[in-house]
């Protein structure tokens, strides 16, 4: 499969978001860093607001099966855990550091759920996307290339 197509799918994908498909675009293609950050960094973007937009417009068809409804609700609940306490205190600046923390659990998909489930508009789901996800992709290129650089000179 094409590269970009890879970078592009890790950059969706839930668990892996940006940061899985940078480093991976870095060390395991031929793809300049550049290009490979700018797909990453777009891709990853456009998931807050689909992800919003759909939870939006299809979970309430859905929340009348009880087990949906229940798996929704705990998905919810954890979301909102997580993410309240910055956006209640910082607001959308607040929603965009959790999305630019690039530790498990964070990212834009947890951010666009808890703010679906707060209450938040999608012009600000968006706002913060842009904002986190470019500053996730800083920190995650960073050390994905002082990491290569630190290995280079110690082991190679």
């Amino acid at each position: 499969m094409n590269d970009i197509l890879w970078v592009i799918l890790l950059s969706i994908t839930p668990v892996a978001e940006l940061r899985g498909s940078i480093p991976y675009g870095i060390f395991s293609t031929d793809i300049s860093v550049w290009i490979v950050v700018f797909v990453a960094v777009i891709f990853n973007i456009l998931v807050g607001p689909a992800v919003y937009l759909v939870l939006q417009y299809v979970v309430g068809q859905f929340l009348h099966i009880e087990k949906f409804r229940k798996g929704w609700e705990h998905i919810v609940l954890r979301s909102q855990k997580k993410l309240e306490p910055l956006i209640q205190k910082y607001g959308v600046l607040g929603m965009a550091v959790f999305i630019g923390i690039p530790l498990p659990g964070t990212g834009v998909y947890t951010a666009a759920i808890g703010a679906y489930a707060l209450g938040y508009r999608l012009r600000q789901v968006v706002a913060a996307s842009i904002i986190g996800v470019v500053a996730a992709a800083t920190i995650v290129t960073a050390v994905s290339l002082f990491g290569q650089g630190v290995w280079t000179r110690l082991f190679l």
